[in-house]
Parts: structure tokens; C-alpha cells; sequence
């Protein structure tokens, strides 16, 4: 991945080739859109938009485990 290919990128892709890099990552996506995910990106901890600071704490220990 190269740093003009990010705008092309969806959430889920980005984080596709994150995992790819460092597969030990911790990833949340954070997403306003209810769009369906699949595959690799409906396994990972999400962060609906708007979000409290709650939800935050809440998915970022989700995601440590």
C-alpha cells in the first residue's frame, strides 16, 4: 500500500492491509454509515458514528482482548 492509494481505500480495505502488515494491530473501525460488512471487516470491533466517549472506552478494551 502507498500513501496515494488511502483515498481510494474503504474503511474495510484499509484495515485489510493493515492486518496484512501487522496482523497483532488492535483494529476498531469507526464508521456513520450502516453499510454491511463482510468477510475479514465484519469480524472487527465497530464504532457506529456519532460515538460517546463511552463507546469508546467500551470498544477500545473489546478490541485489546
Amino acid at each position: 500500500m502507498q500513501r496515494g492509494d488511502l483515498p481510494k481505500k474503504s474503511g474495510a480495505q484499509l484495515a485489510q492491509a493493515i492486518r496484512a502488515m501487522r496482523p497483532h494491530l488492535p483494529i476498531i473501525l469507526a464508521t456513520g454509515y450502516a453499510e454491511r460488512l463482510e468477510g475479514f471487516a465484519a469480524r472487527l470491533p465497530r464504532l457506529p458514528k456519532p460515538f460517546t466517549q463511552l463507546n469508546l472506552v467500551e470498544v477500545i478494551a473489546l478490541a485489546m482482548k
